[in-house]
């Protein structure tokens, strides 16, 4: 998530859905009360701890949206704004087959996150020097 996240932040913003099938198929993701509440404190804690800067509850927010004829079936939808322009990392990953560092998004859908290593960025910021 914090991958996802901060990809998003670098690039503009934007809202991710978790429920809907790569084809675009609604399916929902079936959750209680307190599944909801433990996806609420696991965004707190991934952007507390994961993202640097830290990331605000104005900057990424989370909703849930009930599906229809779905017995306790839900979308999440995280809604990510930019508020202000800062490159943002992601660290304290720990083993999870991530780099720690700076991601961006570089196209739409679920696996368009690319890593940016700090050579490129040294690049970019000497050209626009």
């Amino acid at each position: 998530l914090a991958v996802l996240l901060c990809g998003m932040l670098n690039s503009g913003g934007g809202v991710v859905w978790a429920g809907v099938g790569a084809d675009g198929v609604v399916k929902g993701i079936k959750m209680g009360r307190g599944e909801r509440d433990k996806i609420r404190q696991m965004l707190d804690r991934v952007c507390s701890t994961n993202i640097n800067p830290r990331v605000g509850p104005r900057v990424v927010d989370i909703d849930f949206v009930k599906v229809e004829g779905g017995e306790e079936l839900w979308l999440v939808k995280y809604t990510i704004r930019v508020v202000e322009e800062v490159l943002y990392r992601v660290r304290n990953l720990g083993n999870r087959g991530f780099k720690e560092g700076v991601y961006v998004r570089k196209d739409t859908g679920p696996d368009y996150t690319e890593f940016v290593s700090e050579e490129v960025l040294e690049s970019i910021q000497g050209l626009e020097n």
